[in-house]
Protein backbone atom coordinates (compact mmCIF):
# COMPACT_ATOMS: atom_id res chain seq x y z
CA UNK A 1 0.00 0.00 0.00
CA UNK A 2 3.24 2.14 0.99
CA UNK A 3 4.46 1.61 -2.41
CA UNK A 4 1.79 2.48 -4.16
CA UNK A 5 1.04 5.79 -2.92
CA UNK A 6 4.67 6.57 -2.94
CA UNK A 7 3.80 5.49 -6.94
CA UNK A 8 0.90 8.22 -7.21
CA UNK A 9 2.41 11.00 -5.63
CA UNK A 10 5.52 10.78 -7.73
CA UNK A 11 3.30 10.74 -10.87
CA UNK A 12 1.39 13.85 -9.80
CA UNK A 13 4.49 15.83 -8.62
CA UNK A 14 5.85 14.84 -12.29
CA UNK A 15 2.72 16.45 -13.54
CA UNK A 16 2.92 19.44 -11.27
CA UNK A 17 6.58 20.13 -10.76
CA UNK A 18 7.91 18.40 -13.71
CA UNK A 19 10.78 15.57 -14.09
CA UNK A 20 13.41 18.25 -12.87
CA UNK A 21 11.44 19.53 -9.90
CA UNK A 22 10.50 15.93 -8.85
CA UNK A 23 13.72 14.75 -8.89
CA UNK A 24 14.64 17.54 -7.10
CA UNK A 25 12.15 17.03 -4.42
CA UNK A 26 13.07 13.31 -4.17
CA UNK A 27 16.60 14.60 -3.06
CA UNK A 28 15.67 16.87 -0.69
CA UNK A 29 13.09 14.29 0.89
CA UNK A 30 15.69 11.50 0.71
CA UNK A 31 18.33 14.17 2.84
CA UNK A 32 16.28 15.06 5.11
CA UNK A 33 15.44 11.51 6.21
CA UNK A 34 19.11 10.50 6.30
CA UNK A 35 19.26 13.89 8.30
CA UNK A 36 16.81 12.94 10.45
CA UNK A 37 18.03 9.24 11.19
CA UNK A 38 21.31 10.61 11.44
CA UNK A 39 20.43 13.40 14.15
CA UNK A 40 18.38 10.55 16.15
CA UNK A 41 20.99 7.95 16.34
CA UNK A 42 23.38 11.06 17.62
CA UNK A 43 20.86 11.85 20.53
CA UNK A 44 20.17 8.02 21.11
CA UNK A 45 24.50 7.69 21.84
CA UNK A 46 24.62 11.25 23.67
CA UNK A 47 21.64 9.99 26.34
CA UNK A 48 23.67 6.39 26.11
CA UNK A 49 26.99 8.13 27.28
CA UNK A 50 25.13 10.36 29.71
CA UNK A 51 24.00 7.38 31.37
CA UNK A 52 26.82 5.08 31.27
CA UNK A 53 28.54 6.70 34.80
CA UNK A 54 25.49 5.83 36.29
CA UNK A 55 24.30 2.35 34.85
CA UNK A 56 28.35 1.26 35.72
CA UNK A 57 27.65 2.60 39.20
CA UNK A 58 24.56 0.46 39.48
CA UNK A 59 26.15 -2.33 39.10
CA UNK A 60 28.67 -1.88 40.98
CA UNK A 61 26.96 -1.57 43.92
CA UNK A 62 24.79 -4.52 43.36
CA UNK A 63 27.64 -6.58 43.06
CA UNK A 64 29.07 -4.90 46.32
CA UNK A 65 25.89 -5.50 47.94
CA UNK A 66 26.25 -9.34 47.36
CA UNK A 67 25.00 -10.04 43.94
CA UNK A 68 27.18 -12.40 41.49
CA UNK A 69 27.20 -10.32 37.85
CA UNK A 70 24.58 -12.49 36.51
CA UNK A 71 22.51 -11.41 39.10
CA UNK A 72 23.22 -7.77 39.18
CA UNK A 73 22.06 -7.85 35.40
CA UNK A 74 19.13 -9.78 35.99
CA UNK A 75 18.03 -7.58 38.96
CA UNK A 76 19.65 -4.72 38.05
CA UNK A 77 19.56 -4.27 34.57
CA UNK A 78 15.89 -3.55 33.68
CA UNK A 79 15.74 -0.80 36.12
CA UNK A 80 17.82 1.23 34.13
CA UNK A 81 17.18 3.99 31.24
CA UNK A 82 15.77 2.42 28.28
CA UNK A 83 18.90 2.45 25.54
CA UNK A 84 21.17 0.71 28.17
CA UNK A 85 18.48 -1.47 29.58
CA UNK A 86 18.56 -2.81 26.43
CA UNK A 87 21.63 -4.22 26.00
CA UNK A 88 21.64 -5.71 29.54
CA UNK A 89 18.45 -7.58 28.57
CA UNK A 90 20.36 -9.01 26.11
CA UNK A 91 23.40 -10.17 28.28
CA UNK A 92 20.77 -11.51 30.37
CA UNK A 93 18.49 -13.32 27.50
CA UNK A 94 21.84 -14.84 26.31
CA UNK A 95 22.84 -16.13 29.28
CA UNK A 96 19.35 -17.80 30.31
CA UNK A 97 19.58 -19.42 26.81
CA UNK A 98 22.49 -21.27 27.73
CA UNK A 99 25.58 -19.11 26.72
CA UNK A 100 28.31 -18.54 29.48
CA UNK A 101 28.06 -15.13 31.06
CA UNK A 102 31.37 -14.19 29.78
CA UNK A 103 30.30 -15.19 25.88
CA UNK A 104 26.99 -13.68 26.86
CA UNK A 105 28.63 -10.19 27.51
CA UNK A 106 29.65 -10.27 23.62
CA UNK A 107 25.62 -8.66 23.44
CA UNK A 108 27.45 -5.54 25.53
CA UNK A 109 29.84 -5.17 22.47
CA UNK A 110 26.82 -4.19 19.93
CA UNK A 111 25.95 -0.62 21.75
CA UNK A 112 27.41 2.35 19.63
CA UNK A 113 30.52 3.38 19.67
CA UNK A 114 32.01 0.52 21.94
CA UNK A 115 31.22 2.31 25.30
CA UNK A 116 29.94 -0.88 27.08
CA UNK A 117 33.16 -2.51 25.61
CA UNK A 118 35.55 -1.78 28.89
CA UNK A 119 32.34 -3.09 31.11
CA UNK A 120 32.56 -6.04 28.90
CA UNK A 121 35.83 -7.24 28.97
CA UNK A 122 36.04 -6.52 32.83
CA UNK A 123 33.22 -8.60 33.65
CA UNK A 124 34.18 -11.41 31.40
CA UNK A 125 37.68 -11.04 32.66
CA UNK A 126 37.01 -11.65 36.13
CA UNK A 127 34.33 -14.34 34.90
CA UNK A 128 37.01 -16.19 33.05
CA UNK A 129 40.12 -15.78 34.92
CA UNK A 130 38.57 -14.67 38.55
CA UNK A 131 40.62 -11.01 38.26
CA UNK A 132 39.46 -8.85 41.16
CA UNK A 133 35.76 -7.17 39.66
CA UNK A 134 35.21 -4.13 42.21
CA UNK A 135 38.73 -2.13 41.68
CA UNK A 136 38.02 -2.30 37.80
CA UNK A 137 34.76 -1.62 38.07
CA UNK A 138 35.31 1.38 40.07
CA UNK A 139 38.27 3.07 37.56
CA UNK A 140 35.65 2.14 34.83
CA UNK A 141 33.00 4.28 36.42
CA UNK A 142 35.48 7.19 37.25
CA UNK A 143 36.32 7.44 33.34
CA UNK A 144 32.90 7.39 32.27
CA UNK A 145 32.10 9.97 34.84
CA UNK A 146 35.02 12.14 33.85
CA UNK A 147 33.96 11.25 29.99
CA UNK A 148 30.45 12.81 30.77
CA UNK A 149 32.18 16.00 32.41
CA UNK A 150 34.80 16.54 29.81
CA UNK A 151 31.49 16.08 27.01
CA UNK A 152 29.68 18.65 29.46
CA UNK A 153 32.72 21.10 29.69
CA UNK A 154 32.73 20.66 25.15
CA UNK A 155 29.26 21.62 25.53
CA UNK A 156 29.24 24.71 27.46
CA UNK A 157 31.97 25.90 25.34
CA UNK A 158 30.36 25.58 21.86
CA UNK A 159 27.11 27.41 23.23
CA UNK A 160 28.34 31.31 22.87
CA UNK A 161 28.83 29.68 18.81
CA UNK A 162 25.34 28.37 19.28
CA UNK A 163 24.41 31.90 20.38
CA UNK A 164 25.73 33.61 17.47
CA UNK A 165 23.07 32.58 15.06
CA UNK A 166 19.73 33.78 17.38
CA UNK A 167 21.59 36.72 18.42
CA UNK A 168 22.73 37.68 14.73
CA UNK A 169 19.48 36.92 13.28
CA UNK A 170 17.10 37.99 16.21
CA UNK A 171 18.25 40.12 18.71
CA UNK A 172 20.09 42.27 16.19
CA UNK A 173 17.52 43.18 13.89
CA UNK A 174 14.68 43.87 16.74
CA UNK A 175 17.51 46.27 18.17
CA UNK A 176 17.94 48.06 15.01
CA UNK A 177 14.07 47.98 14.31
CA UNK A 178 13.27 49.66 17.64
CA UNK A 179 16.53 52.20 18.44
CA UNK A 180 17.80 52.53 14.64
CA UNK A 181 14.76 52.91 12.72
CA UNK A 182 12.67 55.57 14.78
CA UNK A 183 15.77 57.43 15.28
CA UNK A 184 16.44 58.04 11.41
CA UNK A 185 12.58 58.44 10.76
CA UNK A 186 13.05 61.37 13.39
CA UNK A 187 15.81 62.79 11.85
CA UNK A 188 14.48 62.64 8.31
CA UNK A 189 11.15 64.41 9.28
CA UNK A 190 13.33 67.13 10.58
CA UNK A 191 15.85 67.88 8.22
CA UNK A 192 12.18 67.40 5.51
CA UNK A 193 10.77 69.75 8.19
CA UNK A 194 13.89 72.33 7.93
CA UNK A 195 14.50 72.10 4.37
CA UNK A 196 12.45 75.26 2.35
Amino acid sequence: MRHILLLLGGLCSVFVLGPLGTLALAVIIVTMRAWKRLRSERSTIAATRRQLPDAVDVIVLGIRAGLTPVHAFAELGPTLPPPLAAHFAAVTMRHQHGERFADALDALHEAPDDMLRPLATALARAERYGEPLAPVLDRLADESRRTRRRQAETSARQLPVRMCFPLACCTLPAFVLLTIVPLLAGTFTSIRGNVP
